[in-house]
């Protein structure tokens, strides 16, 4: 074994003689990065096409159909998902108190404030994913914190429609969909995992394209429901809106179809009669 710097060229180096064993190393080693990357010091073996990252307990496989195993985050890093999360819900009170704060900006902070709170709802599974640090706890904050800030702004926009006097209804009415979909789908989730069948009503395609449409919607809507004139970017928040309740509706009745025989056999154990003792 040799000593050799993780530098571009020790490791094109090291990409060389893995080439020449015919065991090539996959190319996101030469940048240090991806899931298998290399810490400053590694130590090579190229007999056996593998690289040891020294002081981690990281072993990334040269050879093919080897498996690859994420690097281990420090500490103070494994935490920052479920942070980010926490972060959302604690971004409510100063989203809820900006958004009657008489003062011109306010709409567009109260729109930047979610704008952000809908990034980090990206970035904390994206991250989650790419450490591994995914924990019981983080799934159970992430979607609740999802569902916080969002049905917060559900509930603030119809008190706020100023618009060109847009009537209440046309916010309301989406809102209100959306937040009984939120609501139905979430204690299905609950109790199809009771049955251990939570797997059935997993997110979808159409799930996730409800989320996006909802969260573009209320930024869209957050920066112009009090402006004194109706304007484009509110009937385009407004027509997304629309959209998400459709796509909820659309959705929901996948989930529910999914769950459907699950239902079925819980409705009729619930009406026939107990056996006797």
């Amino acid at each position: 074994r040799r000593r050799a710097p993780a530098s571009p060229l020790g490791l094109f180096c090291f990409w060389c003689v893995g080439l020449g064993l015919r065991r090539p190393a996959p190319l996101f080693l030469l940048a240090g990065g991806g899931r298998g990357g290399l810490s400053k010091t590694t130590t090579l073996d190229p007999s056996r096409g593998t690289a040891y990252s020294a002081g981690t307990r990281v072993l990334t496989h040269c050879g093919r159909g080897a498996a690859q195993t994420a690097p281990i985050v420090p500490p103070h890093l494994a935490a920052l998902p479920n942070l980010l999360s926490l972060l959302r819900v604690l971004a409510i009170v100063p989203f809820v108190a900006l958004f009657y704060f008489p003062r011109p900006w306010a709409p567009n902070a109260c729109g930047a404030i979610f704008g952000l709170a809908s990034l980090t709802d990206w970035l904390d599974g994206y991250l989650a994913r790419r450490w591994r640090v995914s924990s019981p706890f983080g799934a159970f904050l992430d979607p609740v914190a999802d569902k916080l800030i969002v049905g917060a702004s559900l509930v603030l926009l119809p008190t706020c429609a100023t618009a060109g006097r847009c009537h209440i209804a046309l916010l309301a009415v989406p809102a209100v969909v959306l937040t009984l979909r939120e609501i139905l789908i979430s204690a299905l989730r609950e109790w199809m995992a009771t049955q251990g069948k939570r797997d059935s009503v997993k997110v979808g395609w159409v799930g996730k394209c409800k989320t996006a449409c909802v969260m573009v919607s209320i930024v869209l809507l957050l920066v112009t429901c009090r402006a004194p004139h109706r304007s484009a970017v509110f009937d385009a928040g407004l027509a997304l809106l629309h959209l998400s309740a459709g796509l909820a509706v659309w959705s929901g009745a996948i989930y529910l179809a999914a769950a459907g025989p699950a239902l079925a056999t819980g409705w009729s154990q619930s009406a026939s009669p107990p056996a006797a003792a």
